[in-house]
């Protein structure tokens, strides 16, 4: 029997679709990718508890959800030496609902795990503040922070010192 299957190079292996990816990049930069829980469920029950007769139709959402959902990430985030940026997919809904957001690296003060509720606390010059990813699991959190974190030290000190004139 022959297949027509291309064998997997050997440097490289499979991504694991279902596991948080954190990938560095010589320069400093880092790349997290948060894997989605998009679900037929999940899908079917957010309906379900919006209206209750939409139990009826169950079966139709379901095949709806199999169809049509994409297997997008919950969440690319990216830290540069210049820039944070997350690219967040809902997975509430078919993952269409897509919004990217961005700050100057120079304007973020604290982005770290929220110590006090699930999520990712970030602050902005001390005069705003927010959580991202309140709906990620406080041990994938806490993995984001730190690789943040991580990440950050090494981006700050290779930049350069100012010099006096």
């Amino acid at each position: 029997m022959q297949t027509n299957a291309l064998p997997s190079l050997d440097y490289e292996s499979p991504r694991d679709d279902t596991a948080l990816q954190i990938e560095q990049s010589p320069d400093g930069t880092v790349t997290i990718t948060v894997p989605t829980h998009r679900t037929a469920a999940r899908f079917v029950g957010n309906i379900i508890s919006a209206e209750l007769l939409a139990i009826i139709f169950a079966p139709l959402l379901w095949a709806v959800f199999k169809l049509f959902a994409t297997r997008k990430p919950r969440a690319v985030l990216r830290l540069t030496s210049e820039e944070f940026i997350i690219r967040e997919t809902s997975d509430d809904g078919l993952g269409y609902d897509r919004r990217t957001r961005s700050w100057p690296l120079a304007e973020i003060g604290e982005l770290r795990p929220n110590r006090f509720s699930n999520g990712l606390y970030l602050t902005l010059n001390k005069r705003d503040s927010l959580d991202l990813l309140t709906d990620i699991p406080a041990a994938m959190v806490a993995e984001i922070g730190t690789a943040l974190a991580e990440a950050r030290q090494r981006l700050e000190s290779q930049r350069p010192l100012p010099t006096s004139s």
